[in-house]
């Protein structure tokens, strides 16, 4: 008997394919540095909770010395996460990220042939 799609599990369903681009967050965490990826203005205010309870809770602070934000494409720098400065340009673990992706893709590969030559 035939099996559909959605009974396929190796199958991508278009259910499926929106669900996958409906991501809004993510969070990189390597020893002690915490990437945060948020796609939309409203989900700014779920990190700077997360953080504030964090700091309350262990007396740690987090290092603005060492804290980044990075714009990207058009979101607007009036919106602050704990008063991290915007950057034009973030380096984590080695890839170069701008505020466009095909920049990023350029810098980043651009270093690595760079390194690849020697």
């Amino acid at each position: 008997m035939p099996q559909s799609a959605d009974s396929d599990p190796g199958k991508r369903t278009p259910r499926h394919q929106d669900r996958a681009r409906t991501i809004q967050k993510a969070v990189i965490a390597y020893a002690d540095d915490v990437t945060i990826f948020l796609s939309t203005p409203d989900d700014i205010g779920k990190p700077n909770d997360i953080l504030n309870t964090y700091e309350a809770a262990t007396g740690a602070m987090v290092n603005m010395m060492k804290s980044r934000a990075l714009a990207l494409e058009t979101w607007d720098t009036a919106l602050k996460l704990m008063d991290i400065p915007y950057h034009t340009d973030v380096k984590i673990l080695g890839f170069h990220f701008t505020n466009t992706v095909n920049t990023s893709a350029k810098e980043t590969w651009s270093m690595v042939t760079k390194k690849c030559a020697y």
